[in-house]
Protein backbone atom coordinates (compact mmCIF):
# COMPACT_ATOMS: atom_id res chain seq x y z
CA UNK A 1 0.00 0.00 0.00
CA UNK A 2 1.44 3.34 -0.93
CA UNK A 3 1.62 6.32 1.44
CA UNK A 4 -1.27 8.18 -0.19
CA UNK A 5 -3.69 5.29 0.35
CA UNK A 6 -2.49 4.81 3.91
CA UNK A 7 -2.98 8.50 4.62
CA UNK A 8 -6.45 8.41 3.09
CA UNK A 9 -7.44 5.41 5.21
CA UNK A 10 -6.05 7.00 8.36
CA UNK A 11 -7.94 10.22 7.59
CA UNK A 12 -11.15 8.28 7.10
CA UNK A 13 -10.78 6.39 10.36
CA UNK A 14 -9.93 9.51 12.37
CA UNK A 15 -12.82 11.46 10.86
CA UNK A 16 -15.43 8.68 10.95
CA UNK A 17 -18.68 9.35 12.73
CA UNK A 18 -17.88 9.00 16.43
CA UNK A 19 -21.07 6.96 16.91
CA UNK A 20 -19.68 4.25 14.62
CA UNK A 21 -18.74 1.14 16.54
CA UNK A 22 -17.07 -0.64 13.65
CA UNK A 23 -15.01 0.36 10.62
CA UNK A 24 -14.43 -1.94 7.67
CA UNK A 25 -11.48 -1.20 5.39
CA UNK A 26 -11.59 -2.75 1.93
CA UNK A 27 -9.53 -2.52 -1.21
CA UNK A 28 -11.16 -2.29 -4.61
CA UNK A 29 -9.95 -5.77 -5.49
CA UNK A 30 -11.47 -7.47 -2.44
CA UNK A 31 -14.63 -9.56 -2.51
CA UNK A 32 -16.34 -10.51 0.74
CA UNK A 33 -18.11 -13.77 1.40
CA UNK A 34 -21.81 -13.35 2.24
CA UNK A 35 -21.55 -13.60 6.06
CA UNK A 36 -18.06 -12.26 6.73
CA UNK A 37 -19.13 -8.95 8.29
CA UNK A 38 -21.61 -10.67 10.60
CA UNK A 39 -18.96 -13.24 11.56
CA UNK A 40 -16.37 -10.56 12.31
CA UNK A 41 -18.77 -8.57 14.49
CA UNK A 42 -19.73 -11.73 16.39
CA UNK A 43 -16.05 -12.68 16.87
CA UNK A 44 -15.21 -9.17 18.07
CA UNK A 45 -18.06 -9.17 20.57
CA UNK A 46 -17.43 -12.68 21.91
CA UNK A 47 -13.63 -12.40 22.17
CA UNK A 48 -13.35 -8.76 23.27
CA UNK A 49 -10.13 -8.64 21.26
CA UNK A 50 -10.61 -5.11 20.02
CA UNK A 51 -10.04 -6.04 16.40
CA UNK A 52 -11.20 -8.59 13.83
CA UNK A 53 -9.18 -9.33 10.73
CA UNK A 54 -10.22 -10.98 7.49
CA UNK A 55 -7.55 -12.97 5.71
CA UNK A 56 -7.21 -12.46 1.98
CA UNK A 57 -7.68 -15.33 -0.40
CA UNK A 58 -7.03 -14.62 -4.08
CA UNK A 59 -9.97 -15.38 -6.35
CA UNK A 60 -8.03 -15.08 -9.59
CA UNK A 61 -4.93 -16.65 -11.01
CA UNK A 62 -2.10 -15.46 -13.17
CA UNK A 63 1.09 -13.50 -13.26
CA UNK A 64 -0.09 -10.52 -11.17
CA UNK A 65 -1.43 -12.75 -8.42
CA UNK A 66 1.87 -14.62 -8.32
CA UNK A 67 3.72 -11.30 -7.99
CA UNK A 68 1.42 -10.28 -5.14
CA UNK A 69 2.00 -13.63 -3.39
CA UNK A 70 5.77 -13.22 -3.70
CA UNK A 71 5.53 -9.70 -2.26
CA UNK A 72 3.43 -10.96 0.67
CA UNK A 73 5.88 -13.76 1.36
CA UNK A 74 8.85 -11.41 1.26
CA UNK A 75 7.41 -8.43 3.13
CA UNK A 76 4.44 -9.83 5.05
CA UNK A 77 1.97 -7.46 3.40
Amino acid sequence: MNAERSAARNYGVVNADKRARFILLLDSDMELSPNVVEECVAAYISDSAGVAMISEEPITEGFLIECKNIKKAAFGK
